[in-house]
């Protein structure tokens, strides 16, 4: 969690209110754009912990939902 309690995603260490968050099964949380090329381009496990996240069901939290 960021100041305030917003959510910060650590892949890019930005906030955003308009952007909507995925969740990985571990619990962190990412911009969903951010995590995507994580996967894509880094490695199939969590940026913060390295759990493994290949994952088919996919969890987002727009911003109305991290409220």
């Amino acid at each position: 969690m960021g100041e305030g309690g917003e959510q910060y995603c650590t892949i890019c260490a930005g906030t955003s209110e308009e952007e909507a968050f995925h969740v990985l099964p571990c619990g962190h949380c990412f911009h969903t754009g951010c995590v995507l090329h994580w996967f894509r381009f880094e490695s199939r496990s969590c940026p913060n912990c390295r759990a493994d996240e290949v994952e088919t069901s996919w969890s987002y939290k727009t911003p109305a939902q991290r409220v």
